[in-house]
């Protein structure tokens, strides 16, 4: 009986001695604002885009049937293709 109360003793004091596990935790992931003007407002064009997808050219929304014929005429011409593609740009106050 002594050695059960010595034994209780012991495990009573290393439990003690022993510092609890403690969650580590993470920093929240900060949100990626996107870039916008200083009034806020975006708007849509039609750019064409080289093979490099580098920037031809740009036309208005509203000018998307000239913005695919530059692109044809430029694929005839050079022999290599062109794409149009919608972009948003900030508006100019």
């Amino acid at each position: 009986m002594i050695r059960e109360a010595e034994a209780a003793d012991k495990e009573k004091t290393s439990a003690a001695k022993k510092p609890a596990a403690k969650k580590k935790k993470r920093a929240a992931a900060k949100k990626k604002a996107a870039k916008v003007g200083a009034s806020g407002r975006m708007k849509a064009i039609w750019i064409i885009l080289d093979p490099a997808h580098k920037t031809v050219a740009s036309f208005e929304y509203r000018d998307k049937a000239k913005a695919e014929t530059k692109a044809s005429d430029l694929q005839k011409a050079k022999g290599k293709p062109y794409l149009v593609r919608m972009d948003r740009v900030p508006m100019e106050d």
